[in-house]
């Protein structure tokens, strides 16, 4: 296993070849280059991707099912790009030096976001990469151990792609992202008509830390516990205007946005039947209560974004709904370069 550090807009980027056991296929000119489809901003900070400091990491596994009279090289894998770091200069998205297409053959991408160039975060925890070249082609990244708290947030997003170069197809190989974990936020609307203040909110027996392993095939395997005494608290007075003041509550609260977001492991219904909250206003109180008995959904998905709408009055709390929508076509493409 090789272990490295640790999603729509349209870039060229460029790569370089990696060593294999297996002889390196014939190349020629055309270097190999990407459109990407990666979502305009990431729920940590709120910011199109585009953004200085930004990287993704690539993998590529070639295959050649016979030589040609032309091209020689012998059938079999080979490691083409292995783990190579694709970085935004604020401008582009570059890599040096270039990696030529080779002449025949498969290629298997894939790939994943690996840095925040904005608030510099990453991955919080280690990423390892295997490929077998020595039968079927096979590429599976494995997340280690990773907590998700509100100080360790870091939407990892993750891409698959295809090219056969059967047909002399040499033009830029898409790659369309998807996300890892779930979104989530609370939001408050104070309905009374009197002022209102937030004091403190919490929810505690969520399944906060996980490993995860991915194939380019499938869907990820995701495996999390709950942590003893693990929380997502707030606690801090924010004064809620009658008729209609509001606040999201984990808004710029550790590594979330202004958005309210944060970033949590998928969970079964089963794992969501034991995710509890407390709520605390200036004039009432909601304690220790299964979020399951009053919100109108079971679970939290892989790739969706879930607000929940807590109404106030001047004499109940009650949460109004939860808003579902799917993660890549809410905030997909907000501008083009």
């Amino acid at each position: 296993m090789r272990y490295i550090k640790p999603t729509y807009f349209i870039f060229l980027i460029v790569f370089t070849a990696a060593c294999s056991k297996n002889p390196v296929p014939e190349t020629m000119s055309p270097e190999i280059g990407f459109t990407l489809g990666l979502q305009s901003k990431t729920t940590v900070d709120n910011s199109n991707l585009h953004t200085s400091g930004s990287q993704i990491t690539i993998y590529d596994v070639h295959s050649r099912t016979s030589p040609s009279e032309e091209d020689q090289s012998e059938a079999g894998l080979v490691q083409y790009i292995d783990g190579r770091v694709l970085e935004c200069n604020g401008s582009e998205w570059t890599f040096s030096p270039k990696i030529p297409w080779t002449k025949r053959g498969t290629h298997e991408f894939f790939a994943y976001y690996s840095k925040n160039g904005k608030d510099g975060s990453s991955v919080g925890a280690t990423v390892g990469y295997e490929s077998s070249i020595d039968g079927a082609s096979s590429q599976t990244f494995k997340i280690s151990s990773w907590q998700l708290t509100l100080d360790n947030q870091f939407d990892f997003m993750y891409a698959t792609a295809s090219r056969d170069l059967i047909h002399n197809d040499y033009s830029p190989v898409p790659l369309s992202f998807k996300h890892l974990g779930a979104a989530v936020r609370f939001r408050i609307v104070n309905t009374g008509t009197s002022a209102n203040a937030f004091k403190e909110f919490s929810i505690t027996g969520m399944s906060d830390r996980a490993t995860a392993e991915i194939k380019t095939t499938g869907a990820p395997v995701i495996v999390s516990t709950v942590t003893q005494n693990a929380q997502m608290r707030v606690a801090r007075e924010n004064g809620l205007a009658a008729n209609g003041g509001s606040m999201f509550i984990h808004s710029n609260i550790g590594k979330v946005s202004s958005d309210g977001y944060f970033i949590m492991w998928p969970h079964s219904a089963d794992q969501y039947d034991d995710i509890r909250f407390s709520l605390k206003m200036s004039d009432r109180e909601i304690k220790d209560r299964l979020l399951s008995e009053v919100a109108n959904v079971n679970n939290w998905q892989a790739g969706y974004k879930y607000t929940y709408n807590i109404n106030v009055g001047d004499n109940f709390i009650i949460f109004e709904s939860v808003d579902v929508v799917d993660w890549i076509t809410d905030d997909l493409i907000l501008e083009e370069r």
